[in-house]
């Protein structure tokens, strides 16, 4: 079993880097300076992708919605169970491509990114407020091939892995919906051509393993707090991300622990990566940089015992 790790998602801001986005000017330059530390610190953690922090994204729609045709944002809504809140997307037109968010990535340094999260397609379609669209099937292939354009961007900046946050995945069946849903992943892969990754969090997505196992994308990820070992391995050949690192608790995990949760996919899965479970922009920053460094010791310190 191969074994590699990496963070997704957006990661938390500093302390410093909050006051300075209270004021009126400076907050992008030290946003994009604040990332290329944080990217740094990957690089010397030995993640097998360098996360793009994302600190210019509010959430993971923001950029999206105020940058592509058909869409607005509408007020603030409680992002599941958590203390943070999304401005939820707002349909109302359309969807098409309208040009790249480049302007959100972190991009303008010395150091590259070359992994970054967008919302996938069945979240998106739970998540927003639809005022256009009659079929929710329709509405899921637009957005498939709206984000196969901004995908196709991003393989062109550089970007190696594309992960797409899918926790509702886990909250209902969404088979009525199979064929649009593998179409848009289907354009999302085809344009972008790079390691494409569905995050699953929140819950466990059993009820929707035929889709994901039957899909073109390369991993899914799980968390071992809803997902079982033997529930890990129904997913046919695709990679599994392991979000054996918790993103809403500050206590950190023991080498041990991860030990074990790899050794119960040892000779069952063919490629595994130790990520987090959710972004860990629910964390101070200074957890997050121990948690991110356990990820690249433990890939270190696991890797031989797993083959």
């Amino acid at each position: 079993m191969l074994l590699g790790g990496y963070a997704f998602g957006i990661f938390s801001r500093s302390e410093h880097l909050i006051d300075i986005s209270r004021k009126v000017d400076g907050f992008k330059e030290a946003a994009l300076d604040e990332s290329q530390l944080l990217m740094k610190r990957q690089q010397e953690f030995g993640t097998s992708y360098i996360n793009d922090p994302q600190l210019l994204w509010d959430d993971m729609f923001r950029p999206i919605a105020l940058t592509q045709e058909g869409l607005s944002v509408n007020g603030l809504i409680r992002y599941f169970e958590t203390n943070t809140f999304y401005k939820q997307p707002v349909i109302n037109g359309k969807l098409e491509y309208a040009g790249s968010i480049e302007d959100y990535l972190s991009i303008h340094g010395g150091i590259a990114p070359t992994l970054i999260s967008l919302p996938d397609p069945l979240t998106f379609l739970r998540m927003s407020k639809n005022l256009w669209y009659n079929e929710d099937s329709a509405l899921i292939r637009d957005f498939g091939r709206l984000l196969g354009n901004i995908s196709g961007d991003l393989k062109r900046l550089g970007y190696r892995a594309l992960v797409l946050k899918g926790p509702m995945y886990c909250s209902s069946d969404a088979s009525g919906l199979r064929e649009s849903i593998l179409s848009a992943l289907h354009e999302i892969k085809a344009s972008f051509s790079g390691k494409v990754i569905i995050h699953t969090y929140f819950g466990n997505p059993e009820l929707n393993a035929a889709i994901l196992r039957e899909s073109d994308i390369d991993g899914i990820g799980l968390d071992p707090k809803y997902v079982s070992r033997s529930g890990m391995q129904i997913y046919g050949s695709k990679e599994i991300s392991l979000g054996a690192i918790d993103g809403t608790n500050t206590k950190m995990e023991k080498i041990e622990e991860i030990r074990s949760l790899l050794m119960g996919l040892k000779g069952k899965v063919n490629q595994v990566f130790i990520t987090n479970n959710v972004d860990l922009e629910f964390l101070p920053q200074s957890f997050l940089l121990s948690k991110v460094k356990l990820i690249g010791e433990a890939v270190r310190l696991l890797s031989d015992e797993v083959i």
